[in-house]
């Protein structure tokens, strides 16, 4: 998907973006700029405000997760973080380390990246917290 970004900030090759869907949904989450470091103070020559940042989202880093019984939706508390609390749905077990599933990010079906070891099931509601990853490309 396309998504235009709002602001942009760096600490070495890390960004954290906040990003706008078409549909105007605001998201923060982070990806890695391989091929340009900076300081903190430094702008980007890559990518800035105003641009497009063509990428999929996923949730990754996950370290707490439990079955429940809620409505699907998801919250970002953090100011200019990429955490994220979500609820969704399993459609796909991809193995015991990521699933995918649906969420209310736009209606998308997103990878879930779980730290360890998970046994859930299709269909299952989940409660995720971790981080939203920007993957560039």
């Amino acid at each position: 998907c396309n998504y235009y970004i709002n602001k942009i900030s760096a600490d070495g090759y890390e960004r954290i973006a906040e990003i706008e869907t078409p549909n105007g949904t605001k998201l923060t989450g982070r990806f890695l700029e391989h091929i340009e470091y900076l300081n903190k103070a430094e702008k980007s020559k890559i990518r800035q405000q105003g641009d497009v940042l063509k990428c999929s989202l996923l949730i990754g880093l996950v370290t707490k997760s439990s079955k429940c019984d809620a409505d699907i939706t998801y919250r970002q508390n953090i100011p200019n973080s990429p955490h994220i609390e979500a609820i969704v749905q399993v459609t796909e077990v991809k193995d015991e380390y990521t699933v995918y599933a649906k969420s209310n990010i736009d209606d998308m079906i997103l990878p879930i990246e779980f730290e360890s070891r998970q046994e859930y099931k299709v269909n299952d509601i989940l409660l995720v917290e971790g981080e939203l990853e920007l993957l560039i490309g």
